[in-house]
């Protein structure tokens, strides 16, 4: 019975204290969560973002390229409706992310970008048709057996 009795005095000096608000006493039995804010800023395909190698043809000036890719080959063909641009990029950046970012960094570059993923069994492949008032090319994302990702870039504008 008087244990029943010091329960019961208890259960109602805890209940008075946690509707009285007394907040010392809360935080000491129940401690605030600690919480950390982390951003992390998703990487993004960027007029002039910096690459590893030199472009040596012109290209539009806010033609979207993966930062810290390395230029692996470039050709301009010059036509009379206009010149083409190719170009093949490489990078270690993972597959999923350069795809998101390239079509971001379009799409944020006022371009018109139109996904499809073309993959088959043996690769993994996305093709984005783009186009702005003055280009339009294709730019395909291709995952390598090494690990690494293929970025090419077919752009066509038209001649002045």
């Amino acid at each position: 019975m008087r244990a029943r009795a010091i329960l019961t005095v208890a259960l109602i000096s805890a209940l008075a204290l946690g509707v009285t608000g007394c907040d010392q006493i809360k935080k000491a039995i129940a401690p605030a969560p600690k919480i950390n804010h982390v951003t992390i800023k998703a990487k993004v395909a960027a007029p002039g973002a910096a690459i590893a190698g030199a472009l040596k043809q012109k290209i539009p000036d806010n033609l979207p390229l993966w930062p810290g890719s390395g230029v692996m080959k470039e050709r301009l063909t010059k036509g009379s409706n206009g010149d083409s641009w190719s170009a093949t990029f490489n990078t270690f950046d993972p597959y999923n992310d350069i795809v998101g970012g390239t079509v971001k960094g379009f799409q944020d570059a006022s371009w018109q970008v139109m996904q499809q993923d073309v993959s088959s069994p043996d690769a993994t492949i996305t093709v984005l048709t783009v186009s702005d008032s003055a280009a339009e090319g294709v730019v395909t994302i291709t995952a390598q057996p090494d690990k690494s990702t293929q970025i090419g870039y077919v752009i066509t504008t038209a001649s002045k």
